[in-house]
């Protein structure tokens, strides 16, 4: 299966801003942001909306702990979870809203 990066994607395009980026990629989804890291790192992404797996699921799964970081250190901010699923008292998914600091900088300005 021929693949192609987010990042190599939008610039074959001349796409320079995603508004909502929304990944739901059964345990890829690091990959996938691994392959938009030219434009986390610009926060060309306003918001993005995925599913992370908390339960042991996929090799090679990554951790929430791991999204948390890759998404801080691109100048993103948890903003929240929704539709967690939980087993036996245990969180085993959840869908997460992240959003870009200047996103919300614009935002809390009103414009």
């Amino acid at each position: 299966v021929s693949t192609e990066t987010i990042d190599e994607f939008c610039a074959k395009n001349r796409l320079s801003h995603i508004h909502i980026l929304k990944l739901d990629v059964q345990g890829a989804e690091f990959s996938v942001l691994q392959g938009s890291s030219r434009l986390l790192s610009e926060q060309s992404v306003d918001i993005v909306y995925m599913e992370i797996i908390t339960a042991p699921t996929y090799v090679g799964q990554r951790s929430l702990a791991e999204y948390l970081q890759l998404f801080s250190a691109q100048g993103y901010e948890l903003f929240d979870l929704y539709n967690v699923h939980r087993k036996n008292f245990r969180m085993i998914q959840s869908d997460a809203i992240f959003v870009s600091s200047s996103f919300l900088r614009r935002y809390e300005d009103g414009g």
